[in-house]
């Protein structure tokens, strides 16, 4: 073949038609082929959202990912489809991957049907245990008297409830001051509400509960019981006072305080070391005022604990 020959070639090698998939987009679909066959779901997977009126784009290399707006079944992604700033979060069921347009159809309605049965099974058998079930939701809505925010339990639309009082251990006023739609917040399903239905249930969550489990000092009047002795490792010394933890409350900082009196045991001065470890007596226990008060009476081996601060 002479030069022009290859020239003329090598130009029509340039114009043909083929297929101009890369291999890593065909190993992008094929993952998604397989996903699609064996049923798994996507999850959280997140959405810019837009201002488009088909519904939901999101592009992973040159495959685009399309959730159709037919999905998006709820007031609050309908009334946010506008609010380019933030994002959405869906988990989806692949229903069809198109090779040729690169484009995957994610469901997000089939992914509910698929998921809720096991998930409504699971809350309910808590509840007949006397258990609270522990989970996530999306704030909806809020009802005319801003007394109750309306709920999409794990964004698979299982339908929640908070009232007011649920919302925290204190005082709130309304609920639309202190969440806004489209937060995503813990909370404890603790019951069905009165407008639970079997094929459509609703329940109560409590995020006060959430909070209250969290909390360090809850029931801390039943675990540090006023006048007992606890042993307290000390963190930090001022003057005759110090700050230290109890064993197995280790979130928690107490207040120390140690007199001016030799060790029951070993007739020498106490010697406060950051590290060391002492007896004290609990002289002031308070969960509301969040106080907890104790006074050394010995020292356990504080030796080699840390060094000696004094």
């Amino acid at each position: 073949m002479n030069d022009t020959m290859k020239k003329f070639s090598f130009l029509g090698f340039l114009g043909a038609e083929g297929d101009k998939t890369s291999e890593k987009t065909r190993r992008t679909l094929d993952e998604y082929e397989r996903m699609m066959k064996n049923n798994e779901l996507i999850e959280n997977l997140r959405f810019p959202q837009s201002a488009i009126t088909d519904g939901l784009w999101k592009r992973e290399g040159e495959v685009e990912i399309f959730l159709p707006k037919k999905e998006i079944n709820f007031r609050l992604e309908e009334s946010n489809l506008s609010r380019k700033e933030t994002y959405r979060f869906y988990t989806v069921k692949i229903i069809d991957v198109d090779r040729k347009n690169k484009k995957v159809v994610v469901s997000h309605v089939a992914a509910q049907e698929q998921v809720r049965p096991d998930v409504l099974s699971a809350i309910d058998k808590e509840l007949k245990e006397g258990r609270p079930f522990r989970t996530q939701a999306i704030v909806l809505f809020f009802s005319k008297g801003n007394t109750i925010a309306f709920l999409n339990i794990l964004g698979i639309g299982i339908q929640g409830i908070i009232h007011v009082s649920e919302w925290s251990e204190g005082y709130t006023k309304s609920i639309s001051s202190v969440a806004k739609k489209g937060d995503l917040i813990d909370v404890a399903i603790t019951a069905h509400s009165k407008n639970s239905k079997t094929e459509n249930p609703q329940y109560e969550c409590s995020r006060r509960l959430i909070i209250k489990e969290s909390n360090p000092w809850t029931n801390i009047e039943e675990r540090v019981p006023l006048h007992t002795n606890v042993v307290v490792r000390c963190i930090d010394k001022a003057g005759r006072n110090f700050l230290g933890k109890i064993e197995g409350e280790e979130e928690l900082t107490i207040f120390g305080h140690y007199p001016d009196k030799p060790s029951i045991t070993t007739g020498e001065p106490i010697v406060i070391r950051q590290g060391g470890v002492y007896t004290c007596f609990v002289s002031a226990v308070s969960e509301k005022k969040r106080v907890l008060r104790v006074r050394v009476i010995d020292e356990i081996d504080a030796v080699g604990w840390g060094n000696d601060i004094s």
